[in-house]
């Protein structure tokens, strides 16, 4: 599951806090609010807290699979917070899903990876 972050009212910010299992009915649920940033700035900024997350449900990496193809130009940057294990999210990204400047940051280093962003 994710929860939106009050950073996400900074203009071209979506921050979304994930944790446990992330599913279809999530990325269904987020994809309308990074479509909609899209749409009033152009290009955005990513930031993903990451939480024990749990699984992530393969319906759902389709699901970005097929929002990246048609976004992947409008972002710019994109932030993960968490631990090494969530290290693994911000390879894929970075490896599949855009071309956006990417970068992984330790939990305590949140107050920096907004800053970043």
């Amino acid at each position: 599951m994710f929860d939106i972050l009050e950073s996400t009212q900074k203009d071209d910010v979506v921050a979304v806090r994930i944790s446990g299992e992330l599913t279809k009915d999530d990325y269904e649920r987020l994809t309308p609010l990074i479509e909609q940033k899209i749409q009033e700035h152009g290009n955005i900024k990513m930031f993903f807290e990451m939480e024990d997350v749990e699984n992530v449900d393969y319906g759902a990496m389709w699901e970005e699979l097929k929002f990246d193809a048609r976004n992947s130009d409008k972002i710019s940057k994109v932030a993960v917070v968490g631990d090494r294990s969530s290290e693994s999210l911000l390879t894929r990204i970075k490896n599949n899903l855009t071309t956006a400047e990417t970068k992984f940051f330790n939990r305590e280093d949140r107050d920096a990876a907004l800053k970043w962003i």
